[in-house]
């Protein structure tokens, strides 16, 4: 699988990252970059490290300075961009739906709480129960780009009726499978 590797500043990885979608997209990919720590695999990595520096003169004016060293998997970056709704360029999103053999007709329109749900399907925050799905008790509000009104503070607290009927939805549009007692996405 096709990885991107880059170590720099915010200006450098919002450059490599522009060779795939649109500058202020990047932008935004990078800035959220930390909200996504769930998604990540165990077999990449993540860092970012603030620095602050101050600059000697009459002032002495602080200067922070964020530094990151990314080592994804495009398909792991294609999810982020997907579930913040990006547009890809140049070709990137057909390169990664052939990967998959996605064709146009597989192509689905979410809903934000559809988003919601296919973040916690990926941290393994659903549960899965008889004709019903819930929310492990510490289950993170995984989307801070969208508004919600299901969440206490950082923990989501999605009714469980309304949770069952998006899994149920994701099931049957094949975005998600279930295997046994895991929910699992099909991407």
């Amino acid at each position: 699988m096709e990885r991107m590797i880059i170590r720099g500043d915010e200006k450098d990885i919002i450059t490599e990252l522009s060779k795939y979608i649109e500058p202020d997209d990047a932008k935004i990919v990078v800035r959220s970059l930390p909200a996504f720590r769930d998604l990540i695999d165990d077999d990449e990595t993540l860092q970012i490290e603030r620095e602050i520096r101050t600059q000697k003169n009459v002032m002495e004016f602080i200067i922070p300075k964020t530094n990151y060293y990314i080592n994804l998997k495009i398909t792991t970056i294609a999810f982020i961009a997907f579930l913040l709704d990006l547009k890809f360029t140049k070709g990137f999103a057909a390169f990664i739906m052939s990967i998959f053999g996605v064709t146009a007709d597989a192509i689905r329109k979410l809903s934000d709480t559809e988003k919601c749900v296919l973040l916690l399907v990926k941290a393994d925050a659903v549960l899965t129960g008889e004709d019903e799905y819930m929310l492990r008790d510490s289950a993170p509000c995984v989307n801070y780009v969208r508004k919600c009104d299901c969440h206490q503070y950082d923990r989501c607290s999605l009714p469980k009726e309304v949770l069952t009927a998006t899994v149920e939805k994701l099931l049957d549009k094949n975005i998600i499978k279930q295997e046994g007692s895991l929910l699992v996405y099909r991407f």
